[in-house]
């Protein structure tokens, strides 16, 4: 059996192992880290560059997603509050479980192995939200807010369920799948 231990600075979930360079990341900090919008939204821009990217950039490019605008687009202040919110909370919270290196003072980003476990489940979620129809056009706007409530939960609740179970956990996903079916 490997000898692990809880890593410094890591929340518990996260421990190293002192025979390899992996981590191994509990299915309640997976939740954890891909919980919130805004951190999504940064892992999915991180699987799109390579290197070390600046803080400002990431900033910029999560910005124009939630504001639905191109980069060029944004204002100040659309600029400046995703930043502050990513400087103190987000970024550290990817940092301290594992998924990127963030280096606050030099306000640069870059992903760490792990992160491609991160990316599997993200790819899996946008492939279970492509399978949920829109509402149609005649629908009110009480039955499209409820829709796009759903639409944004249930994808990653299923998906990210079934998803850990593989990626994290051997035969997990069969358990979490024939539970489903």
């Amino acid at each position: 059996m490997q000898n692990t231990q809880r890593a410094v600075g890591r929340p518990p979930g996260i421990e190293t192992s002192d025979t390899s360079d992996e981590t191994d990341i509990s299915i309640g900090n997976v939740c954890h880290v891909l919980q919130n919008e805004r951190r999504r939204l940064v892992l999915e821009y991180l699987q799109t560059v390579e290197g070390p990217i600046r803080t400002r950039d990431i900033a910029e490019a999560v910005a124009a997603r939630e504001n639905e605008v191109a980069r060029e687009q944004l204002g100040h202040s659309e600029r400046k509050r995703t930043y502050i919110s990513l400087y103190q909370v987000h970024l550290r919270t990817l940092d301290d479980a594992g998924v990127i290196d963030y280096d606050h003072d030099r306000g640069l980003v870059e992903s760490l192995p792990v992160a491609e476990r991160f990316y599997s489940v993200l790819d899996c979620i946008e492939d279970i939200a492509a399978q949920i129809e829109p509402p149609d056009s005649k629908a009110t706007a009480e039955t499209a807010r409820r829709w796009d409530n759903l639409h944004s939960k249930l994808p990653f609740i299923v998906g990210v369920t079934i998803l850990i179970g593989f990626v994290f956990g051997a035969g997990l996903g069969n358990e979490i799948v024939n539970v489903l079916l």
